[in-house]
């Protein structure tokens, strides 16, 4: 694994959004992008704005995701395919409006074998460690979350109230590093400022 942007980077917005969401097919061959900061006070925010296309093996480590709606660290919103990604070490934030997920803001495409690893999710109406909400057409399988945060102002914590125990579609990951009695740390935590 290597890593395709070493250096911190600073985007005003995402590639791609509702306008012209990508439609094609981006293969990350298992690099890793470290450091990306993406501030957008719009829709949309992650490192795909809007995606009809397939985004696979990526993995996204140390990103910082603001946005005012549809945050994700992969994609704020999916329409498409999203397979064998990982996100690490990272914080998706919004400013109270609607869907931030680890992996993806709202989904209403495939999400499969994903993982999201040390990540702080936070402030939304749905908030959900791998998506904040889910449309009409979501299918998720086999993806899962270890030692992530949710920091809840209002409800709708999941995809979008809970895990999706059907084919794996958000759990706690059953084995790390091969041990399976590590244990698995899951943190709801509440503002009340």
């Amino acid at each position: 694994r290597s890593t395709l942007f070493p250096y911190t980077t600073l985007f005003r917005s995402s590639y791609s959004n509702e306008a012209q969401p990508f439609k094609g097919t981006f293969d990350g061959c298992n690099h890793t992008i470290k450091g990306v900061r993406v501030h957008k006070e719009d829709y949309d925010s992650g490192l795909f704005g809007n995606s009809h296309g397939t985004i696979k093996n990526v993995i996204l480590d140390g990103a910082i995701i603001y946005g005012l709606s549809n945050r994700g660290g992969i994609c704020g919103a999916n329409g498409g395919t999203i397979e064998n990604c990982i996100v690490s070490n990272s914080s998706i934030i919004n400013d109270y409006y609607w869907a931030a997920g680890g992996l993806v803001g709202t989904n209403k495409g495939t999400l499969s074998n994903n993982l999201v690893i040390n990540t702080t999710v936070g402030y939304a109406y749905g908030v959900g460690v791998i998506i904040g909400g889910k449309e009409e057409g979501s299918d998720l399988s086999n993806n899962y979350y270890y030692n992530c945060t949710l920091n809840v102002e209002r409800s709708g914590i999941g995809a979008p109230s809970g895990d999706l125990p059907q084919n794996n579609g958000a759990m706690p990951a059953p084995i790390i590093d091969g041990d399976i009695d590590d244990p698995v740390s899951f943190t709801v935590q509440k503002d009340n400022q």
